[in-house]
């Protein structure tokens, strides 16, 4: 009885793999490839930054999920004193070294966990966003 899979759980066994291989030395003597969609994302995702910063300045006090984290190194620089960061990823590896960065910061937390498949009730973020 052989058990079938969809193409989406292939996809994220693959991503998964992919993120702990990546992760699981010393990732800063990994060189970062530049290519093309990371020159023509740069505006968008500078656009995205500020509106999420404006939104932080604004309300004060919110609560943020990071839904396919990785090492929170995109989603950290935009929190403030009074913002909640929450983190999940599919890769173990990703999240581990998202906490061993980030371990400093009372009100950020990370958990291995399928976007697809979270455990939180309704409501419970007033920002979710995916880089």
């Amino acid at each position: 009885d052989r058990v079938m899979t969809s193409l989406s759980d292939d996809y994220k066994v693959g991503e998964k793999n992919h993120y702990n291989e990546r992760y699981a030395g010393d990732s800063s003597t990994i060189p970062r490839k530049v290519n093309h969609n990371d020159i023509v994302n740069e505006n968008a995702v500078q656009y995205f930054n500020a509106i999420v910063k404006g939104i932080v300045k604004e309300r004060g006090e919110i609560s943020m999920l990071d839904y396919g984290c990785g090492t929170g190194d995109k989603s950290v620089p935009l929190i403030g004193n009074q913002t909640i960061l929450k983190g999940i990823d599919i890769s173990d590896k990703s999240i581990s070294k998202a906490m061993e960065k980030y371990s400093d910061l009372q009100n950020v937390s990370f958990e291995v966990m399928d976007c697809e498949r979270t455990s939180f009730p309704d409501n419970s973020f007033d920002l979710i966003f995916d880089y």
